[in-house]
């Protein structure tokens, strides 16, 4: 498996409501607190039997049906080569993120 997946969805709501609840979705999908680095939303995955843990990467922009949500998940460790568990954030953060806006997340 490569050391990041990523991935682009579109979000028929407006792009302000949809970065608030990406905001909160990161938080949902890692099981700790997000955070912003300028316009950016990341978050972290704890260290667990398959993976030294994973930084998500959110960024919203706004698009013609509402909002663009890209995120990337990678690996924490540089030197971790092997991880099965990023297609699997990045799927955790998308059911949280329709979840919180009630509106379906499409990839893009």
């Amino acid at each position: 498996m490569a050391r990041r997946h990523s991935q682009s969805f579109v979000v028929s709501a407006p792009p302000e409501q949809v970065h608030r609840a990406s905001f909160d979705a990161v938080a949902d999908a890692t099981g700790q607190p997000a955070r912003l680095n300028g316009a950016q939303i990341c978050g972290s995955t704890s260290v667990g039997l398959t993976s030294w843990g994973e930084n998500l990467t959110v960024e919203v922009v706004p698009d013609a049906r509402g909002a663009r949500v890209s995120i990337e998940s990678a690996s924490a460790l540089p030197t971790q080569f092997i991880n099965f568990n990023h297609k699997k954030n990045v799927e955790k953060f998308a059911r949280a993120l329709g979840g919180r806006l009630g509106v379906p997340v499409e990839p893009a």
